[in-house]
């Protein structure tokens, strides 16, 4: 009988646990999460010690684990901490969210979106995290809400009311990662910054063709290279058709005399 009840109590337990977890999580005001400034350097953060206890200590960012996937396709539970750093600003700023950034920047199509979040340390002030290269930008496949100055940039470069990413600054995404069979916090380059391979970006994204970190949630498509085959193939069907013509009315006139 006191086995039972002790089975029962260690159910009661968990069932409360899971309840507060469900509370906390389905209860968080997306209107509120945000950024804290910190004293932390890239240095400082992969240096953390990770764990999965609960609540997750003051430095991650939500106090829940959650679960990832390595890049090789390994599951793996965790508490987040997702810190955003660059070079001009050396301390990185927090970002305060029960999901990762790239679920609220990655959308259908490849399509990346840039936007505002809370500064919780400064009232009325918002900094968007996310920038566009040039490249995906002009294909439409990048935008971010609307900047009036460099400040409103996490990437210190406002360009006619779009964040763009600064080739001298580029920002780095900092969150959990299992390689070698050992969980740590890593430093990567943030989605639409310049790289060289798929294990310079951050959060298991892609290195484009473009050499741009990317989140593929389908294969890139490059339509401006598709447009110009398309227009090149269309002006030789013209002429083609023009020339056919020209020999026609050519044959016409010397069989008419």
């Amino acid at each position: 009988m006191a086995m039972l009840n002790i089975k029962n109590n260690n159910k009661l337990f968990h069932l409360i646990i899971y309840l507060i977890v469900a509370l906390q999580t389905f209860g968080y005001d997306g209107s509120k999460f945000g950024v804290f400034h910190t004293n932390y350097t890239i240095k400082d953060i992969e240096n953390f010690k990770v764990n999965n206890s609960y609540p997750c200590p003051n430095e991650s960012s939500f106090n829940i684990a959650d679960n990832f996937i390595s890049r090789e396709g390994e599951e793996f539970t965790t508490c987040d901490y997702q810190y955003l750093c660059n070079k001009k600003n050396e301390k990185c700023i927090l970002f305060n969210s029960p999901s990762r950034l790239a679920e609220y920047s990655s959308q259908y199509e490849n399509i990346v979106k840039g936007n505002a979040y809370n500064d919780l340390d400064e009232e009325n002030k918002e900094i968007i995290l996310v920038s566009c290269s040039k490249e995906r930008f002009k294909r439409n496949k990048c935008s971010t809400d609307t900047c009036t100055k460099n400040e409103d940039c996490f990437s210190d470069n406002c360009v006619n009311g779009v964040c763009m990413t600064n080739k001298e600054n580029p920002i780095y995404l900092c969150g959990p990662v299992k390689e070698n069979s050992e969980i740590k916090v890593k430093c990567l380059l943030s989605f639409e910054e310049k790289c060289n391979e798929n294990k310079d970006c951050a959060d298991n994204a892609n290195c484009t063709k473009d050499k741009l970190c990317v989140i593929e949630k389908e294969p890139e498509s490059y339509p401006e290279k598709s447009s110009i085959f398309i227009v090149i193939f269309a002006i030789l069907i013209i002429l083609a058709l023009i020339f056919v013509a020209f020999k026609f009315f050519q044959w016409k006139k010397h069989a008419n005399n």
